[in-house]
């Protein structure tokens, strides 16, 4: 398999799209599969986990492989609940395209706004697949119209949907001009082209005539063409449409029932024809924390660059997700781990098929496999080559919004509980957990969010583990318009002083990010490292009693006088001291902001307003859809509490909440 057999991408989309039953079909139609699984039974092959074929829900990012077309198909199926949505966000940085799926009726969702703006920041080229087409009432082209003004981008059809006697059976391929017929009565595993039936052949001549304008529309060979022969050839209008997709001009847009099976086919070529081999970055960058610099290496180099995206425990093998972005990886292959410098052993290397590995010697650039190494890996590690320094910067993670108390039955599996409340956080970043006067708590994204890791960590230890309430979390930080230099001298009880700079600014990031002058590079090494690694922070409160997110803290001055002294404690005192001094002046109390969506029918609309503005909530937006009040609003976390479960009570069941985008204001 040559790499640009290649296609690596992302299934992306709100809650209940049909996201996953999707992946199902994908993995049925392409034989991987010998039956689709289900996820309302609870059979989904990509649904692995206990937790998400008991809720009917995807928590966790399941990796595939299968083939089409003498290609490699490597795919990712992403959470579309937003407490899991850190999950999606390291998935993309693995991914070189996306499907993004819209519910053909319900369309555009909180999550999908999310989801197709975190793909666009990673310049991914989407391919967006309308489904449940089979619903009463839905309608292809006019969901696509009022898509794309709603995420404000422009998406054009490829299809017509075709219906049969009220029922979507096909669809007219605007590209060959045919129509493209399933069989409802049998698993639609096989499809029939025909001709375009005359009633709608005036409708499919205007459709194409539509396509082949937008693509004449992207260069001047497509535009002479057109105005010479008033159409383009179906080979033209393919390398169109993967150039618009690559380039964001517009995304194609194609019609399903993945349920029914209907336009699967049609979807997978789509994923051959326009979405690119991983040779398209010709270039990976790499950043060296040590000297501050980046260095960039072609894709095609013999240099092994591997990236962590996800830890697992599958079969009771702590395993690693990787996407291998230069050379090649090995079982038996000796590589480091940039984080800490230590060459180890990549024990085994598997393909991977939501929970089922295969064992494979080698893997070649652009692969998504899994490795079993001997030492402990995290999510958004680097591997490399001997011969090359610097990470690949993970994305940046999302501050907990709640937090947990965990306790042990007894002081005699404290430790144990610990231990495996590290590697829920290595396993998912977006945790984090803090023991502090002698209390575990645990930190996550949401309720959702904790109830799974409190799932994981009970069936992890094998002994009942207590949990106190879920509390929501707040920050100290600083007003983005400051930026403050502050000197400190401090003395020591052997008079060595030392003088410390920092120049402190707001940032978009979670946690404290230390950065030091190129000017300090003098100053020993392992002093350095506990400076910018940011463990001189770690458990530490401002002056607000609360722990410290989104600053960037940059050492422009450190002098002290006795070099042969041990100032590692000094050190960290002064820097405690000096921020202690910039939040006193400048520090605030962040609280999580969530935006979120209601749709209501127009009978349970003034109340629901009304209780609204009694939790402080800001109304951004009242509309009409589809017969639904629609009402766009943001407010404090905190203010609305379970408003979930109090607006289905209030609603009596009708109305709907869907979280979108949280920030954190002061």
């Amino acid at each position: 398999m040559k790499i640009e057999q290649l296609r690596n991408f992302g299934i992306l989309a709100h809650i209940d799209a049909g996201k996953t039953t999707l992946s199902e079909c994908i993995l049925y139609l392409t034989g991987a599969e010998s039956r689709m699984g289900a996820v309302d039974v609870g059979t989904a092959v990509m649904d692995w986990h206990s937790e998400e074929r008991e809720r009917g829900i995807t928590i966790s990012a399941a990796v595939a492989h299968c083939p089409w077309r003498d290609h490699r198909l490597q795919f990712v199926d992403t959470p579309g609940h937003v407490d899991f949505a850190a999950e999606v966000r390291r998935s993309l940085q693995v991914l070189d395209g996306a499907l993004v799926v819209v519910d053909a009726l319900e369309g555009v969702q909180a999550q999908t706004y999310s989801v197709v703006r975190q793909a666009q920041e990673h310049q991914l080229p989407l391919l967006f697949v309308f489904n449940k087409m089979d619903r009463h009432c839905a309608e292809f082209r006019s969901s696509c119209a009022v898509a794309a003004e709603q995420l404000q981008i422009e998406i054009v059809p490829l299809q017509l949907a075709y219906f049969k006697d009220d029922h979507f059976t096909g669809v007219i391929d605007l590209i060959n001009m045919r129509l493209l017929q399933w069989n409802p009565f049998d698993d639609c595993a096989e499809y029939e082209t025909l001709d375009i039936p005359e009633s709608l052949s005036a409708r499919a001549s205007e459709a194409h005539q539509q396509l082949c304008s937008k693509v004449a529309d992207l260069s001047e060979e497509f535009e002479n063409y057109y105005l010479e022969h008033s159409t383009l050839t179906p080979e033209m209008l393919r390398n169109g449409i993967a150039q618009a997709a690559d380039t964001h001009k517009w995304y194609p847009a194609m019609a399903t029932s993945a349920l029914q099976r209907v336009g699967g086919q049609q979807v997978l070529d789509a994923v051959v024809d326009y979405l690119p081999s991983p040779l398209k970055g010709t270039e990976i960058s790499l950043h060296d924390s040590q000297t501050g610099k980046d260095v960039v290496l072609n894709v095609d180099g013999e240099e092994s660059v591997v990236y962590v995206f996800k830890v697992e425990r599958i079969a009771k093998k702590d395993v690693a997700y990787v996407r291998l972005f230069s050379g090649q990886l090995a079982s038996g292959q000796q590589i480091y781990l940039e984080r800490t410098g230590q060459q180890f052993t990549v024990e085994d290397c598997f393909t991977v098929l939501a929970d089922d590995l295969q064992s494979k010697a080698t893997f070649i650039n652009g692969s998504l496999f899994v490795i079993k190494a001997d030492i402990a890996l995290q999510s958004g590690d680097t591997l490399r080559s001997s011969s090359v320094r610097g990470a690949l910067e993970p994305d940046a993670l999302s501050s907990p919004v709640m937090s947990m108390r965990v306790e042990p039955p007894s002081d005699a599996y404290r430790d144990e509980l610990i231990e495996q409340c590290k590697w829920l956080c290595r396993s998912d970043p977006s945790l984090a957990m803090q023991c502090d006067d002698g209390q575990i708590v645990l930190r996550g994204q949401g309720q959702l969010h904790l109830e799974i890791a409190a799932k994981h960590l009970t069936d992890g230890c094998g002994f009942a583990v207590h949990f106190g309430g879920v509390m929501i979390e707040q920050y100290e930080s600083i007003d983005e318009v400051h930026s403050l230099k502050m000197d400190y001298s401090h003395f020591d009880d052997t008079s060595n002083r030392l003088s410390l700079e920092l120049e402190v600014s707001a940032a978009d990031h979670h946690g404290v990010k230390l950065r030091y002058s190129p000017l300090l590079s003098d100053i020993d090494g392992q002093l350095l490292d506990s400076l910018y690694s940011g463990r001189v922070f770690y458990g530490w409160v401002g002056p607000a009693g609360y722990r410290l997110r989104a600053l960037s803290v940059r050492v422009t001055k450190l002098e002290w006088a006795d070099k042969a002294h041990d100032v590692a404690d000094l050190l960290v005192a002064a820097m405690h001291s000096c921020m202690s001094q910039v939040l006193s002046q400048k520090g605030v109390v962040q609280k999580p902001f969530l935006s979120f969506e209601v749709r209501t029918p127009d009978s349970e609309l003034s109340s629901i307003l009304a209780d609204l503005q009694v939790r402080n909530a800001n109304i951004m937006a009242v509309e009409q859809q589809d017969g639904r009040a629609v009402v766009r609003a943001e407010a404090y976390f905190s203010e609305l509490g379970d408003y979930s479960t109090e607006l289905r009570s209030q609603s009596h069941g009708r109305a709907e909440l869907t979280i979108g985008h949280q920030s954190w204001k002061s």
